[in-house]
């Protein structure tokens, strides 16, 4: 297993990530990651090669123990069948509208995320940072909450 996470230089990375563009997202936490963590060889490059803007390719990180365990039924990498097949709403980072507006690469922000949950990354940052290298807009909401809203209203 890779070593932990450096958390103070993580954070260093997302407070500096606040003025960005959305758009430049998933290039900018990829580098800090590299940054901050240790990961597996086939992340790491996937990391390095999203850091340059280029795309990753899925097919070993496919393979890693982690996106198993995560996505055990496995999947073709896009993300509406990761949405449904590795039934990510259990998670609670995303909503499908937030997972399928993302503009990063699907399998590599599922495989961060796994990896840091498993080093012992505060939760909160490793959804922050999984939201952040998916390509999720700002906009969308942080954390995916129930809400109840009645149909017809009730009067006192």
């Amino acid at each position: 297993m890779a070593a932990p996470c450096n958390p103070t230089a993580l954070a260093v990375g997302l407070d500096a990530l606040d003025s960005a563009p959305d758009e430049q997202l998933p290039r900018l936490i990829a580098a800090d990651l590299l940054d901050a963590c240790t990961f597996d060889a086939p992340t790491q490059d996937a990391l390095a090669a999203v850091s340059r803007g280029q795309s990753p390719t899925d097919e070993d990180l496919l393979e890693l123990p982690l996106f198993h365990e995560l996505c055990p039924s496995g999947s073709k990498p896009t993300p509406a069948a990761l949405w449904r097949r590795c039934e990510l709403a259990r998670l609670g980072i995303f909503t499908r509208e937030d997972w399928l507006a993302g503009s990063g690469p699907p399998v590599l922000a599922l495989v961060v995320y796994a990896t840091l949950v498993d080093q012992g990354l505060d939760p909160d940052t490793a959804q922050i940072v999984t939201r952040r290298l998916a390509g999720v807009p700002r906009t969308s909401r942080s954390r995916v909450i129930d809400v109840f809203e009645p149909l017809f209203p009730t009067f006192p």
